[in-house]
C-alpha cells in the first residue's frame, strides 16, 4: 500500500496538487500571508471535480487544526486515487486541502495568530468576547508561564481537577472556546481570520446555486486510539439527522456524544449560516489518538514553546510530540484512518448524489 502520509506541509500540498491534476480537476490555490519553515508559500488548495457552480456538492475538508492536516491530507490522497467525477452536470466533489496551512507547516493546532479556527466562525452579531469561569480557573494549568520556564506537575494537577469536576466538565471547560487569553489554548480570536475569510469568499462565489451539500471535516486527537467518531449538530429527532444517519452509520448528535463537546464559533456551523440557501449536512469525522490528558499536555507544551522560543523549529522534540499526538506513526492506526476515511466519503457521496 502506498504511504499517503506526507512528512511535511510542502510535500502534502504538492502531492494533493498532482493528484488533482491527474483527475483533470479544477484546482485553485487560495494564497495566504506568511511562510513555512523553508520559506515556502502558504495556501489553501481547492480541487473541484464536476460543475464549477454546483447545485449539489460533496465537500471534504482537512487541516482546520493545522497539525491534524496530515491524516486529513492522507485520506484525501487515498480518495483521489480512484475518484470519479459525479455523473450529473449539476453536481460537484470539492476537496479542500488544509484550511490552516500555517499550523500544518509549523506543527501547530492554531494559526499564525494563535487562533483555533474551529472557534473563529462567529456571525450574526456574536461577539469575539468572554471566557468561562471554569476555563479561567484552569488557565494557570494549561497556559503556564513562570519566569520563562514550563512548570512541572501537570498530570497530578490535571488528575486532581478531573476527580473534582469530572472528565466531561473539564473537557468542556478547556475546549469550548475562549476569547480573552490571546496566547492561551483554544483562543477563538478577535475577528474572522484571513484563511477562513478567503475560503468563505471562494465558496460564496462558487456556491451561489448550491441547494444541497454534505461536508465532511476531518479531525484527530479526541477518543480512543484509532476510534472513529462522527458528529452532527442536528438533534437525533430531526429530519436531517434521520436522513444522513440512514446512509452513514454511527453518526451521533454532538451534544449527546460521550466523547465530544460543544464549541462556539465552529467551522461547519459557520458554513451553514453563511450559505443559507442550501440544505447542509455537516459531519465532523474525528479519530482518536492518545489519552485525553496526554493530548492536552502536548498542546500545552507546544503552545508554551511557541510563545517562548526565539526561533521556532519544527524538528524540536516538543513539536514532534505534538505531531504524534495528532498523527501517530502506527501503521495500524493509519490503516484504520485511511479505510474509514474513504468509507465515510463514499457513503456521503451515495447520499448527496442519490437520484
Amino acid at each position: 500500500m502506498p504511504d499517503y502520509f506526507s512528512p511535511d506541509y510542502r510535500t502534502a500540498s504538492t502531492r494533493f496538487l498532482e493528484a488533482a491534476e491527474r483527475l483533470d480537476g479544477q484546482v485553485q490555490s487560495i494564497t495566504l500571508d506568511g511562510q513555512g519553515p523553508a520559506g515556502e508559500a502558504l495556501g489553501i488548495l481547492v480541487a473541484v471535480l464536476g460543475a464549477s457552480t454546483p447545485k449539489r456538492a460533496l465537500i471534504h475538508t482537512s487541516g482546520l487544526h493545522g497539525v491534524e492536516g496530515f491524516p486529513g491530507s492522507a485520506v484525501q490522497l487515498r480518495v483521489m486515487e480512484s475518484l470519479e467525477p459525479p455523473r450529473d452536470s449539476g453536481d460537484s466533489i470539492v476537496l479542500v486541502h488544509c484550511i490552516n496551512p500555517h499550523g500544518m507547516a509549523w506543527l501547530r493546532r492554531a494559526n499564525e495568530n494563535n487562533v483555533d479556527l474551529n472557534r473563529n466562525f462567529l456571525f450574526d452579531g456574536q461577539a469575539y468576547a468572554n471566557v468561562s469561569e471554569a476555563y479561567r480557573r484552569l488557565s494557570p494549568l494549561i497556559n503556564p508561564e513562570r519566569n520563562g520556564r514550563l512548570v512541572g506537575g501537570f498530570y497530578a494537577r490535571a488528575v486532581w481537577h478531573v476527580l473534582r469536576h469530572g472528565m466531561t466538565a473539564t473537557k468542556q471547560a478547556v475546549a469550548e472556546g475562549q476569547y480573552e487569553f490571546p496566547q492561551g489554548l483554544f483562543y477563538g480570536g478577535n475577528c474572522l481570520q484571513q484563511g477562513p475569510q478567503r475560503l468563505l469568499d471562494w465558496m460564496q462565489a462558487h456556491f451561489q446555486e448550491l441547494r444541497q451539500a454534505v461536508c465532511i471535516d476531518v479531525h484527530t486527537g479526541l477518543g480512543s486510539f484509532g476510534q472513529q467518531s462522527l458528529w452532527v449538530d442536528d438533534p437525533a429527532d430531526s429530519a436531517r439527522f434521520q436522513q444522513i444517519g440512514a446512509h452513514i452509520p454511527g453518526i451521533e448528535p454532538m451534544g449527546q456524544s460521550a466523547t465530544g463537546y460543544k464549541v462556539r464559533g465552529g467551522f461547519l456551523a459557520g458554513l451553514a449560516e453563511q450559505l443559507p440557501q442550501a440544505i447542509w449536512y455537516c459531519v465532523t469525522q474525528e479519530f482518536g489518538t492518545l489519552a485525553p490528558l496526554k493530548v492536552l499536555k502536548a498542546l500545552r507544551d507546544e503552545n508554551f514553546y511557541h510563545h517562548q522560543a526565539s526561533a521556532e523549529d519544527p524538528s524540536h522534540p516538543v513539536k514532534q510530540r505534538m505531531l504524534r499526538a495528532f498523527s501517530p506513526a502506527s501503521k495500524v492506526w493509519r490503516e484504520k484512518i485511511l479505510a474509514r476515511g474513504e468509507g465515510v466519503f463514499q457513503e456521503a457521496r451515495q447520499f448527496v448524489f442519490k437520484d
